[in-house]
């Protein structure tokens, strides 16, 4: 999982967004 949001998050660069989101 955690790759995966590594590679939404280099693909978006949202502002975190996509790491706090409750997995």
């Amino acid at each position: 999982m955690l790759a995966l949001i590594d590679q939404l998050n280099a693909d978006h660069r949202v502002d975190g967004i996509l790491v706090q989101l409750p997995l």
